[in-house]
């Protein structure tokens, strides 16, 4: 089983006009007015996610969707209790809309915050990690996103990937996020996610086939199929089933 995911991109109100139009956007709910997503900015993006980014400045937004670890912003003393908040937010359907709260930082201080959401008493509570890594390419923030299955075993999978700076000096960072977890909203109904793996595309027909079949496997080009030059891909089906 993998988790689908969705390729985005974050960007503060100060250079919106240089991000994508399209793709999952992140806009941020706090911070100085270069930052903080003006309601145009949100109108311009419908399903954006929001980062609560500077508590200090314009104090928390316990209704947006994951929340900044850095310094300057949420440190680790601060972020079980935020957290908690906005579970409280996301049950009480404080902004119908929002996700279920996941915490963003750098690979570096992640042990901080985990360690900080474990002494806080979060561990089952499968909140969610946005990692940022710059030394990883997308397909590898694709792997890491996709392998990170929330479970027993995986007690704080990982949500989001920030895997590069782009438009000339960091106007916008590029992001892989999980669809299911992006898709989980308050107040809206939550989609089963059905994956699977190990698809292939064939160089001979150029369509895809089910890997692990390729040696019976029959291609319109004929003979078997040829995945030898095709990565895992995975297919998916969404269907509602039921609200939050």
């Amino acid at each position: 089983m993998a988790v689908p995911v969705i390729d985005g991109y974050d960007v503060t109100h100060a250079f919106i006009a240089q991000a994508p139009t399209t793709g999952q956007a992140a806009l941020y709910s706090t911070g100085t007015p270069d930052i903080k997503a003006t309601p145009e900015d949100i109108a311009s993006r419908p399903g954006c996610l929001l980062i609560d980014q500077s508590p200090v400045i314009t104090g928390v937004d316990v209704r947006s969707d994951y929340f900044d670890g850095e310094s300057g912003a949420i440190t680790p003393a601060e972020i079980a209790q935020i957290v908690k908040d906005a579970i409280s937010s996301f049950e009480h359907l404080q902004r119908p809309g929002q996700r279920w709260p996941a915490v963003y930082c750098s690979r570096s201080s992640l042990p901080q915050y985990v360690n900080a959401l474990d002494a806080g008493g979060l561990h089952g509570a499968q909140i969610g990690l946005v990692i940022a890594d710059y030394n990883y390419n997308r397909q590898q923030a694709i792997d890491e996103v996709s392998s990170s299955v929330p479970g027993p075993g995986n007690p704080y999978p990982v949500v989001g990937r920030q895997y590069s700076d782009q438009g000339g000096g960091g106007a916008y960072d590029l992001d892989i996020f999980s669809q299911p977890w992006v898709e989980r909203r308050s107040g809206m109904s939550t989609p089963t996610v059905l994956a699977q793996q190990d698809w292939r595309w064939c160089r001979k027909c150029q369509g895809l086939f089910f890997g692990p079949h390729e040696s019976a496997s029959h291609c319109p080009a004929g003979g078997t199929h040829d995945g030898s030059q095709s990565g895992n891909y995975v297919l998916t089906d969404i269907a509602p089933t039921g609200s939050s």
